[in-house]
C-alpha cells in the first residue's frame, strides 16, 4: 500500500502559494487544430466474455497531414472489431474533448468543441444541451450517486447541471483564472469534486456551489485521476513540473522528483493495485511506478514517438496499459512495455481513453 513506513520518500511537498498561471502551449495550440476532423472511437477487447467486457471509447482528431481541402475519415463514434479495425456508428462530431457514460451505457455525453452533445439510445442520435454561453468543453463528468448531475470543465470557467444536462449553471464562483482542463466527482464522498485547470486544483464539498484551493496552485495542471481501490490516492498531471501525488483525497499533494520538469498530458492509476501507476506526456514517454509514485522507469523506448495524450489501465486485463500517441496510433502492452501492439488510429491525437463495461 501507498501508507507504507515511509509514503513520502522520493516526493517533494510543494507550498501553498500562487504564482502567475498560463493555459499550457499544447492546450492552446490544440484549440487551433480545424475542429471539422474530431473523432470518438470505441474499442472491445475481443478476448473477453460478455459479461466482464470493457469497451474503450477514445476521442480523437485527425491532424496528421493536415492541408486545407484534404479528404480526412469521417468523424464520429466508432467501435473496434479487432486487429485496427474501426467501425463508425452513430453519427459524426467535429469536436469532442471528453467522454461520460450513464449506467447502462444507453446515455452517452460529450464535451465538445461546441458545448455538451447527449445521446439517450447509445450513439443513435444525438443533441446539444448547451447554448451559446458554452464552448470549448474540456472534461464532462457525472455524479456517481446521481446520475442527473453532470459537471463541466470548459476553456471559459466550470458549469453544473441537476436535470441531465437540460440547462445548465456556471459553477466557478471566486476562482480567477477560468480555463480549467478536468473536472472529478469523489467516487467515496457524495458532493465533493475536484477541478483543476491553469490555477491549479480546487475541490469542492457541495456539488460545485463553492470551491477551495487544495496546495497545488504553483502550476497549470492537465489532468487528474483517482484511484478504484484505494480512492484517498490521487494523481495529478502538470505542465512541466512532472506528477503530483495526494494520500488525502485530493487536499495536499506531493511531487514525484524524478519528473520535476515534464509535462504531462494523463496519468492512470491500476484499478486493481493502487501503487501501480502509469503517467505520459509531450517528450515523456511512457513512465510507471510500481512503488506507489517513489519511483518511475521509462517503458516506452520501442514505441514510435516520445510524444503522448493519453495514457490508461484497462479494467478487465490485468496489467494491460493503453497509450495514445500524438499522430502515430494507440497501442496497449501487456507485458509492462516488453512489446507492444499497433491498434490502429494512425494520424489522430487522442483526447480521451474511456473505459465502460455496460454497468458503472
Amino acid at each position: 500500500m501507498i501508507n507504507a513506513a515511509n509514503p513520502n520518500q522520493g516526493l517533494k511537498v510543494i507550498p501553498s502559494f500562487v504564482c502567475p498561471g498560463f493555459i499550457p502551449r499544447i492546450l492552446r495550440s490544440l484549440h487551433l487544430l480545424p475542429m471539422t476532423f474530431g473523432f470518438l472511437y470505441v474499442a472491445s477487447p475481443p478476448a473477453l466474455s460478455a459479461q466482464r467486457m470493457a469497451h474503450l471509447y477514445a476521442a480523437a482528431t485527425i491532424s496528421r497531414g493536415y492541408v486545407v481541402g484534404s479528404k480526412l475519415k469521417p468523424s464520429g463514434l466508432h467501435t473496434w472489431a479487432g486487429d485496427t479495425t474501426w467501425q463508425l456508428i452513430g453519427r459524426k462530431h467535429p469536436r469532442v474533448s471528453g467522454i461520460a457514460f450513464a449506467a447502462g451505457g444507453k446515455t452517452i455525453f460529450l464535451a465538445c468543441g461546441n458545448g455538451v452533445m447527449k445521446s439517450s439510445d447509445a450513439g443513435r442520435s444525438w443533441k446539444l444541451t448547451t447554448d451559446w454561453r458554452i464552448t470549448e468543453a474540456q472534461a464532462i463528468a457525472i455524479s456517481p450517486d446521481d446520475p442527473s448531475r453532470l459537471f463541466l470543465a470548459t476553456a471559459f470557467g466550470l458549469w453544473r447541471s441537476t436535470d441531465s444536462g437540460e440547462s445548465w449553471r456556471q459553477s466557478d464562483a471566486g476562482i480567477q483564472k477560468k480555463f480549467f482542463s478536468t473536472i472529478k466527482p469523489d467516487r467515496r464522498t457524495s458532493g465533493r469534486l475536484l477541478a483543476a485547470g491553469e490555477g491549479g486544483i480546487f475541490y469542492s464539498k457541495d456539488f460545485g456551489h463553492s470551491w477551495q484551493p487544495a496546495n497545488l496552485l504553483t502550476t497549470a495542471v492537465n489532468t487528474l485521476h483517482q484511484s478504484r481501490s484505494q480512492p484517498e490516492i490521487w494523481l495529478a498531471g502538470t505542465e512541466q513540473h512532472g506528477v503530483f501525488i495526494s494520500t488525502d483525497n485530493g487536499v495536499t499533494w506531493m511531487q514525484a522528483e524524478s519528473m520535476q520538469a515534464q509535462s504531462i498530458y494523463s496519468v492512470s492509476i491500476a484499478p486493481h493495485d493502487p501503487t501501480l501507476m502509469a503517467a505520459a506526456g509531450w517528450d515523456t514517454g511512457v513512465i510507471i511506478s510500481r512503488d506507489g509514485g517513489r519511483s518511475w522507469q521509462q517503458i516506452g523506448a520501442s514505441l514510435p514517438t516520445r510524444h503522448f495524450y493519453q495514457i490508461a489501465f484497462d479494467p478487465t486485463h490485468t496489467n494491460r496499459i493503453w497509450t495514445a500517441t500524438v499522430e502515430e496510433g494507440i497501442y496497449f502492452s501487456d507485458d509492462f512495455g516488453k512489446s507492444w501492439q499497433y491498434s490502429g488510429l494512425y494520424g489522430a491525437i487522442v483526447f480521451d481513453l474511456y473505459f465502460h463495461s455496460g454497468g458503472n
